[in-house]
């Protein structure tokens, strides 16, 4: 099991997520629901909540997620309950380094960045996979990367560090 807050505007709502076996549970504002995802494009799922079929388009933001289903939408902070990561060693004397976290616990997909590489803020660095659905973590700044902290096909922690940008 796994819990996060989401940020909905200025309200925290924490969300327990469930994998059991073949099913996926979320628990939001205190009601569980089942939920199967499909995802059929990069960013557009098909979406089965207790039993409703749903079309959803979900990108990510920066550390925002934005989920459109029909003509609704909604944006999010997601953030593990579980505390960032100290900075590596060596990082202390860097003042304008920005980390990059993975927003979540998941399968690490691709790094798309390597180290000296020149990146724009919103620029995708990582790719991960967390309840069966891919998202794409951004650079928050423009800058040049310092480190890259994990691989394609490593399990990160939420709040994980994966790839340091020091900022222009």
């Amino acid at each position: 099991m796994f819990r996060y807050y989401v940020l909905e505007g200025e309200t925290a709502h924490e969300v327990l997520v469930e994998e059991t076996g073949e099913s996926l549970f979320l628990t939001f504002r205190g009601v569980r629901r089942k939920v199967e995802i499909t995802q059929v494009a990069p960013t557009r799922y098909h979406v089965r909540l207790n039993g409703k079929s749903l079309e959803a388009t979900v990108r990510w933001e920066g550390q925002t997620v934005i989920v459109e289903i029909g003509p609704e939408r909604y944006e999010f902070q997601v953030r593990p309950l579980v505390p960032a990561r100290a900075r590596p060693r060596g990082e202390e004397a860097e003042t304008r380094a920005s980390p990059v976290v993975a927003p979540m616990p998941g399968l690490l997909v691709s790094v798309e960045v390597r180290e000296g590489d020149r990146v724009n803020r919103g620029q995708p660095v990582a790719i991960l996979e967390a309840m069966k659905m891919q998202m794409e973590i951004h650079a928050p700044t423009t800058g040049v990367v310092r480190a890259v902290h994990a691989q394609p096909g490593q399990e990160v922690k939420g709040g994980q560090v994966l790839v340091v940008i020091r900022e222009l």
